[in-house]
């Protein structure tokens, strides 16, 4: 069980990374530096790796790409919480 939530938390936080190193993310005034991006997608990595060792190879797969569904589509609405935001 602490697999899959170490798994959850570097996937979310992988995919913050890789967001915040484009140019059009909206959360940050400027793009963060490249490196965080690789580090974002080593945590991704990891992250997989982690569910591998908490599931079956189908189930961790289907969990992964799940779990990367959500977080790249819930992280970009991080900007509407942010006050002052014009859209």
């Amino acid at each position: 069980m602490l697999f899959l939530f170490v798994a959850f938390v570097l996937a979310l936080s992988g995919t913050v990374c890789v967001y915040l190193t484009n140019r059009n993310q909206r959360i940050l005034g400027r793009p963060l530096a490249r490196h965080y991006g690789v580090t974002g997608y080593i945590q991704l990595g990891v992250s997989f790796l982690c569910f591998l060792s908490a599931l079956s190879v189908a189930s961790a797969v289907f969990t992964w790409l799940t779990t990367l569904m959500i977080t790249l589509v819930a992280v970009p609405f991080i900007s509407l919480i942010k006050t002052g935001n014009p859209t």
